[in-house]
């Protein structure tokens, strides 16, 4: 398992030095694109809205039908005149998902729920059901995903279990609610109501008299939400609860705003947004997403009116837009992690190899390059950049390695069997010719690849066909194994827990 705290740090080579840093966590995101269209089996390029159900289908409602994705294919489904079966309209504008997994489909002001046993649709309608409205204008779910809707003759709620609707009452509203030009209908977690109309937000709480709930109007305020959407049938919200007090709508017209309290305000700073649930959203030619205390955004310039954004299980990000005056069909942007990230360091631009690199327990960076006496770099924790003089070396005595012991002291390994001690306190490298003696070590045939310090500090050296271990402290050379004769040339050492 990669430890979240690791980053591996890699350098490629040309004529000038590139660092790269790989971080298995990374929080910086990019996304890869795909597009859907008629060509792919979409029923139709102007998307209304997008949910997915528990068993992973996403649903597609469009201005033609409905279409039913897997991930692979699309499954359409359209209105036929004289099949009851089917959606009751060809133009469908929301699909929502309840506790119960029905999906439902509001195609023009009617109301259908799938039928899964049979794959077709169940038209409702107030006589039959039981309904309050005869005409549905908006539906949507709560926290508990159960259904909501609004129409002609107020709101109402589906209770799945017992398949009945139970009405909303809004007796001390009506006549401030009951317009068939909302532009879109929202509960909260708190089970506020948003009633979104062109230029004002009505909300209504809950409140209980004589244990008999309703709800009565919190908030009337004037504001402009939608400026460039030809229809409200294309105007779509979306919102978190931040708070007991606290909700943020945002909408696919680039206004968002925060309800806190009593008050609407306009959020204007980003820098300041927190929420627990990922979110995506457009505002002035931007759409950001937000995951995890992480803001990511893009571009796309094509862009002149957007109709839905959605994030489904996988978080990936569904859109639907207007290039002009027409729609471009679903697109699909697969978040994906940053990997490699290229670090601009000005001061190693004429470095031409770097041979090691090593990040201490204080958070320092050394690097090691072959340019003979200024062949180490520190780039410390403050950022503050150091070059090391390593005296008595050339370009034929370039550091191969870097190591920290258990006492925290750096060690450098050097390409033709030398060893230099970093005096962190005066910033100096010193040489160790009075303790390793590399000639006798290994003979003059050998360079030593690799080196590690061992659980009772002992300095283990590889090179040819040799591991040997030296003392560094009293400069005494313990023991010395080789290995098979097949093996050309030990280049790694690594020290495991047992």
């Amino acid at each position: 398992m990669w430890n979240k705290n690791i980053n591996i740090v890699l350098f490629a080579l040309s004529n000038a030095i590139l660092l790269f840093v790989f971080n298995a966590y990374s929080q910086e995101i990019t996304f890869k694109e795909k597009h859907y269209s008629i060509a792919n089996g979409l029923a139709n390029n102007d998307v209304r809205d997008i949910e997915q159900d528990n068993t992973g289908y996403l649903w597609i409602a469009t201005w033609d039908g409905v279409s039913r994705f897997d991930g692979y294919e699309f499954k359409n489904y359209y209105h036929q005149l004289d099949d009851s079966t089917t959606i009751s309209y060809f133009e469908t504008r929301r699909v929502e998902v309840d506790r119960c997994d029905n999906v439902w489909i509001l195609a023009s002001n009617s109301l259908c729920r799938y039928d899964r046993i049979n794959d077709r649709f169940i038209r409702y309608q107030k006589e039959k059901e039981s309904m309050l409205n005869d005409s549905v204008f908006r539906i949507n779910t709560d926290k508990n995903k159960d259904l909501w809707i609004y129409g002609n003759k107020g709101i109402e709620k589906y209770c799945c279990n017992n398949n009945k609707f139970i009405k909303i009452s809004t007796d001390s509203v009506k006549q401030n609610i009951l317009n068939k030009d909302i532009f879109d209908f929202i509960i909260d977690d708190n089970d506020n109501i948003y009633l979104i109309f062109k230029s004002e937000v009505l909300v209504l709480s809950p409140s209980i008299i004589y244990n008999h709930p309703f709800y009565e109007l919190r908030n009337k305020t004037n504001i402009e939400v939608s400026t460039n959407h030809p229809s409200n049938y294309l105007f779509r919200t979306f919102f978190t609860t931040i708070s007991k007090n606290t909700t943020l709508i945002f909408t696919n017209t680039g206004t968002p705003f925060v309800f806190s309290g009593d008050n609407f305000t306009s959020l204007d700073d980003f820098s300041s947004f927190r929420s627990d649930k990922p979110l995506v959203w457009y505002n002035n030619g931007v759409f950001y997403y937000y995951k995890n205390g992480v803001m990511s955004s893009f571009k796309k310039p094509d862009v002149s009116l957007v109709e839905i954004m959605y994030l489904d299980n996988n978080q990936n990000i569904w859109l639907s837009y207007y290039n002009k005056s027409e729609p471009q069909g679903l697109y699909c942007l697969m978040p994906q992690k940053r990997i490699f990230h290229y670090i601009n360091l000005p001061q190693l631009l004429n470095v031409p190899a770097v041979f090691s690199i090593y990040k201490n327990k204080a958070g320092n960076l050394f690097i090691a390059d072959r340019n003979g006496s200024h062949a180490l770099f520190i780039i410390k924790r403050n950022q503050k950049y150091i070059s090391v003089d390593l005296p008595g070396l050339n370009n034929l005595l370039h550091i191969r390695s870097i190591q920290e012991d258990n006492d925290g002291r750096i060690w450098l390994g050097m390409f033709r069997n030398k060893i230099y001690q970093y005096d962190t306190l005066n910033c100096k490298a010193l040489e160790l010719d009075n303790i390793i003696p590399g000639n006798e070590i290994f003979g003059k045939e050998h360079l030593y690849r690799s080196y590690i310090f061992d659980k009772d500090k002992n300095l283990v050296l590889a090179g040819g066909h040799e591991i040997t271990f030296i003392d560094i402290k009293k400069g005494k050379l313990l023991k010395t194994f080789q290995t098979e004769k097949r093996f050309n040339d030990i280049y790694c050492l690594y020290l495991d827990s047992e």
